[in-house]
């Protein structure tokens, strides 16, 4: 089964302390309402909820079409209180490759207070939940193209680049300020171990990897034709 999730940034009793304490209004939708685009359906709370990700998922498709990923499967987005990895760990956002859905935290109940200079927490909250939307459906349309071919790693490079590329550019600059590139080509920090322990610095890494001439959505295609691979290390 695979499944892959944007790790949580909240410390584990301020996580605890925001699920108690809100719920979703009992009116909330039950039901899957399909976006202008059918093959996505999304359930929400409410229907300006469903307006949000399908505009932010229209948005990233059309990126992600542009990058090689055209959408070749319906997919199921849900927007809930609270997300959880089957393993048990909170997460902000969770995609499982095996059922084509997606489970996105509400926009309310995103964490604002992470960790002191965790760059997510300084992210408008409207731009984190569409970053967040672009993010899960790359991992998405690489398994619905290449289901055996990506590797975690290539896969998480594209997913980042695709979020910080939905940031408006003020936006992406808090991350890229936290950076000193001086060889876009540089990848020895886009890895797993970089990724697990400064998740916002490889994803400043991976867009910065992606804007360098010549790489962009062209780096996608070589990645895909198993032509490029990033080192999947880990300690």
């Amino acid at each position: 089964m695979t499944r892959f999730s944007f790790s949580e940034f909240l410390p584990s009793i301020a996580r605890s302390a925001l699920c108690t304490a809100l719920f979703f209004p009992a009116a909330a939708l039950s039901e899957p309402v399909a976006c202008p685009n059918p093959d996505i359906r999304v359930v929400a709370p409410d229907r300006e909820t469903v307006a949000l990700v399908c505009a932010g998922s229209e948005k990233a498709l059309k990126m992600l079409a542009a990058c090689h990923l055209p959408q070749r499967e319906p997919v199921l987005i849900s927007v809930v209180e609270k997300v959880q990895h089957p393993l048990g760990t909170d997460c902000v956002a969770f995609a499982d490759c095996t059922t084509q859905e997606i489970e996105l935290t509400a926009p309310d109940f995103l964490p604002r207070n992470g960790r002191d200079g965790d760059v997510f927490t300084r992210i408008p909250t409207a731009e984190m939940f569409e970053s967040l939307i672009a993010h899960e459906l790359t991992h998405l349309l690489v398994h619905q193209s290449h289901p055996d071919r990506v590797n975690e790693i290539n896969q998480e490079y594209m997913a980042y680049a695709m979020q910080l590329q939905s940031l408006a550019p003020e936006t992406r600059m808090l991350f890229l300020d936290r950076i000193e590139v001086a060889d876009p080509q540089d990848t020895s920090r886009i890895n797993l171990f970089f990724m697990n322990t400064a998740p916002s610095l490889f994803a400043a890494h991976a867009w910065a990897h992606f804007s360098a001439p010549a790489n962009g959505c062209a780096h996608f295609k070589r990645i895909l034709d198993g032509e490029a691979s990033f080192q999947s290390w880990t300690y």
